[in-house]
């Protein structure tokens, strides 16, 4: 097995063990609903949109893409806030600011 991406492994050393274990708790919680919703959306013809907000498990583009390759999904995208470039270009330094 390859090893994890420098920024993902940096990500998960910033948290400690017991918030690890929460963490991917909800990862198993969120594919089990997500993929729920994905089906309902196909079965209705709409698609969904997501907001990427750093106080939401989803929240990047690393973390749709897992969301997205870990439930199949077809119907679930993110919207594009215009106000997060904006917002992150005043971040600096680090992985993915």
């Amino acid at each position: 097995m390859a090893s994890p991406e420098p920024c993902i492994e940096l990500d998960r050393q910033r948290w400690n063990s017991a918030a690890l274990d929460v963490l991917d708790y909800q990862w198993e919680i969120a594919v089990k609903f997500w993929s729920e919703i994905d089906q309902l959306a196909g079965d209705h013809g709409v698609k969904v949109a997501l907001e990427l907000h750093p106080q939401n498990l989803v929240f990047n583009a690393r973390d749709i893409r897992k969301l997205v390759e870990l439930t199949g999904a077809t119907n679930i995208g993110v919207e594009m806030d215009a106000s997060h470039p904006v917002l992150a270009a005043g971040r600096s330094g680090g992985c993915g600011s």
